[in-house]
């Protein structure tokens, strides 16, 4: 790592070697400028990932933050791991983390897809 943040003995934050940032939640800013990007197609149909996740997003408060950190709504690396393995890493050992943004896009492609079949539906 580049740089590492630790509080309370639990890393927080890592700037790492491969241009990546690790953080305790997500709140990062990322490059999607047309002129930054060569694109190569279109994106797979990942329906049936987001179908599969029913049932995995929890309710959860990290066990070290404080009370007025409140309660988050998602995905347990681990349960993530059982869908798309690629989408999770080693956040700090024995820790896993995940993919945020790749994880996030996946779930974005989705939705033109489902509203565009709703509205065949609907026509129907």
């Amino acid at each position: 790592y580049f740089f590492q943040g630790v509080g309370n003995a639990t890393e927080r934050i890592t700037l790492r070697s491969n241009g990546g940032l690790a953080n305790f939640q997500g709140n990062d800013f990322n490059l999607s400028d047309a002129n930054a990007k060569r694109i190569i197609g279109l994106t797979a149909d990942y329906t049936d990932f987001v179908e599969a996740l029913d049932g995995k997003y929890k309710r959860f408060v990290y066990r070290d933050a404080p009370p007025e950190a409140g309660e988050i709504d998602g995905v347990t690396a681990q349960d993530l791991e059982l869908l798309a393995p690629e989408l999770v890493g080693e956040f700090a050992p024995g820790l896993k983390g995940v993919y945020s943004h790749r994880y996030q896009e996946r779930i974005n492609s989705v939705v033109p897809r489902l509203i565009k079949r709703i509205k065949a539906l609907e026509a129907q």
